[in-house]
Parts: structure tokens; sequence; C-alpha cells
């Protein structure tokens, strides 16, 4: 039992280091489309960046704007479509991160 779950804990941690770099390149992607191509709400959005301009405002009006749907809102197709692809990537990290905290808990009673 103690090997499968090693093995379960190994296969999500590579899944959850795949989603996460993913979801970095993207979000880079939406951000400099952002930038081009919807400066004036990127500008809204605090000018965020990667990692430089990456303040907890920025990254909550970021999320919040993933989370919420706002990128359908906006007129550039390529930012629609990247933004939906980091919503997805977030959500995905954020399902699976907890999974990497509970099932050790869950069967290590």
């Amino acid at each position: 039992m103690e090997a499968i779950l090693g093995f379960v804990m190994v296969a999500l941690l590579i899944v959850y280091g795949v989603i996460v770099l993913l979801y970095f390149r993207r979000l880079r992607m939406l951000l400099l489309a952002m930038q081009e191509y919807e400066s004036k709400l990127w500008e809204k959005l605090g000018s965020p960046t990667l990692f430089l301009n990456n303040s907890p405002r920025n990254s909550y009006a970021l999320s919040k704007f993933l989370l919420t749907k706002q990128y359908m809102c906006v007129e550039s197709e390529q930012v629609r479509l990247l933004g939906l692809s980091a919503r997805r990537l977030l959500l995905s990290g954020l399902i699976v991160f907890p999974m990497l905290l509970l099932i050790p808990t869950v069967f290590s009673a």
C-alpha cells in the first residue's frame, strides 16, 4: 500500500510541476498579449508582469480577472484564448495541489 501511495504522490508531483510550468508560460504569453493589444486593461490590472511587478494587489487583480472570466469581454481574440487557457491551468493547479496535501494525510491514518 505504501508503494502505491508513493507512486501516486510522485505522479501527482510531476503533474503539478508540469501544470505550474505551463501556467507560468501561458500567463507570460497572456500578459505580453494584454500589454500589446489591451494596454488600458493591462494598466488597470496594475501593469502586471510574471516576476518583476508581481505585487499581492496585482496578483489578486489578475486572479480575479481569470477566475471571473473577464478576459471574455476583451476585443482581442488572442487575449481571450490565452485567458481561457491560463484559467484552465490555474483551476487544474488549484485541484491538484490540495490532493498533494490530502492524500498522505488520509492514507497515513
